[in-house]
């Protein structure tokens, strides 16, 4: 039978995503309807779900689950015990919806739960850190595991900052130089075009170029800006789907530098998620699942369940990382350094440091490339505009000569 996903609301109105196996989407709809669920949507699950995981099931931000880690942390090794600890977290936390969950997980502990139990209980925490204390609880280590994780977040946090500043910019200018020429359009050209078309001269091509275009918008721009408006709507829309993901990945991924940032953050992430999972004594086959669920681009995430079904049939880790063509040599080196010296989770969190340095270097370099070409862009707008406007008044100028 096929899977489907569904969101629903409880009878407290709070939102629930989960997926169930059944017939076709009446059964879900009825099988939902009968635990006195309101039903919102149900899909079926395609390929793409199959395949590509892209996002944990975390309610709350990576900056949010860093500041809950490290003041976790913090606390633990002051001395103060697991339900002590969650007793002053409940109270100290800024983000009230994440107080709220951690009161939650502080009744649970207190009736003897296990921590890791009532993180999962509450579908709020992402996978990665309720499992990675659940090997924490299983070992005895808890201030570390939690140290580790705090880290963990917030260098992804870090680096997550900095790949969507650098990918953000290049928008903002594109955007402002949008801007930038329909003012020049629609107000500067149609002030020049009024005095122009009261002189019996004959126009130059460009001149008479930007006049139909600045008067084109100025008459239809509501239709204009209707249209560009659903065809954005219709992109966001495709792209928070499976398949739109995979797309968008597929060709940032495409692109020269843009691909190095993306592909650096990504290789980041998994090199960071398995180090800490390995450490923890998390299997290798349990760590590759998180892993190609953390790293954020589908492409990656594709190669990663690959590398997966790989070990599980008896590979070690570095054979099929080499024949996935999205991970560069350097990872496969490290990588079977670490597997010849059984240091794998070392050398995995060197790999993870050298790529956030690279992330860092690629987001500097994208940064200093758009600026000048933003210069460039602006005066070739702005020179294109000021030459159609200078021409007429040269002959107009050489006519009464």
């Amino acid at each position: 039978m096929p899977n489907y996903i569904y969101k629903a609301l409880d009878q407290s109105g709070n939102k629930i995503k989960d997926k169930i196996e059944a017939a076709n989407k009446e059964t879900v709809v009825s099988m939902l309807k009968t635990k006195g669920l309101f039903v919102v949507t149900v899909e079926e699950e395609d390929i793409f779900s199959k395949d590509i995981e892209l996002f944990s099931n975390s309610a709350f931000s990576t900056k949010g689950i860093a500041i809950f880690a490290r003041q976790f942390a913090i606390l633990l090794k002051s001395g103060i015990s697991i339900t002590g600890s969650l007793d002053i977290l409940r109270e100290q936390l800024e983000n009230k919806i994440m107080a709220r969950t951690v009161n939650t997980v502080y009744q649970e502990v207190q009736k003897g739960t296990a921590l890791s139990t009532a993180l999962r209980n509450t579908k709020k925490f992402p996978d990665l850190l309720v499992n990675t204390i659940e090997a924490g609880e299983a070992g005895g280590n808890m201030e570390d595991v939690m140290e580790r994780m705090a880290n963990y977040y917030e260098k992804s946090d870090k680096t997550a900052s900095k790949v969507k500043s650098a990918l953000i910019y290049p928008c903002m200018v594109l955007l402002v130089t949008i801007i930038v020429t329909y003012i020049l359009l629609t107000q500067v050209v149609p002030t020049f075009a009024e005095m122009f078309s009261s002189l019996d001269l004959e126009l130059p091509l460009l001149t008479r170029m930007l006049m139909a275009v600045g008067e084109f918008f100025n008459t239809y721009w509501i239709p204009v800006f209707g249209v560009l408006a659903a065809l954005i709507a219709i992109l966001f829309y495709y792209l928070r789907t499976p398949e739109g993901k995979f797309r968008k990945d597929l060709l940032m991924m495409s692109i020269p530098l843009v691909k190095s940032l993306v592909q650096k953050s990504a290789i980041a992430k998994f090199a960071r998620t398995m180090s800490i999972m390995l450490r923890t004594g998390i299997p290798m086959i349990n760590a590759l699942e998180l892993s190609s669920k953390v790293v954020n681009n589908v492409v990656m995430t594709r190669a990663l369940i690959g590398v997966k079904a790989k070990v599980e049939a008896g590979s070690n880790l570095s054979a099929p990382i080499e024949e996935m063509k999205v991970f560069p040599k350097l990872v496969v080196s490290m990588i079977k350094i670490g597997e010849e010296t059984g240091a794998l989770d070392e050398m995995l969190n060197k790999c993870a440091d050298f790529y956030d340095d690279e992330v860092d270097t690629v987001s500097a370099r994208i940064t200093s490339m758009i600026e000048p070409m933003v210069i460039i862009i602006l005066a070739l707008i702005v020179g294109t505009i000021v030459m159609a406007i200078i021409q007429p008044m040269f002959q107009m100028y050489e006519s009464l000569m």
